[in-house]
């Protein structure tokens, strides 16, 4: 049994491209960011606020907000945590590169 999907096979792929491309374009332009002297913390503030900005458009035009049991919401902070550690450190090995 298939699940038909709201996106074209084509949409999906360049979705995916574009992702794809968008995480590139951040690492190299946090390497850039951080020959002019910028700080860890002020590269994680703009890509945080960026990423809360496209999300909040998306929820507006739904015009509906998401609804997560308490279970969920719990899991859903704790990755959020382990995501913006992760992020730290990737950013901080890129400075040190």
């Amino acid at each position: 049994m298939s699940v038909k999907s709201p996106m074209s096979t084509w949409s999906c792929a360049a979705f995916v491209l574009a992702l794809a491309t968008a995480f590139a374009t951040g690492t190299v332009l946090a390497r850039l960011a951080f020959d002019d002297g910028v700080s860890i913390f002020t590269l994680n503030m703009c890509r945080t606020l960026g990423a809360s900005l496209t999300t909040a458009v998306f929820l507006l035009r739904r015009r509906r907000l998401p609804a997560l049991p308490a279970a969920v919401a719990g899991t859903a902070a704790g990755l959020g945590l382990l995501i913006t550690v992760y992020t730290y450190c990737l950013f901080w090995a890129v400075r040190i590169m």
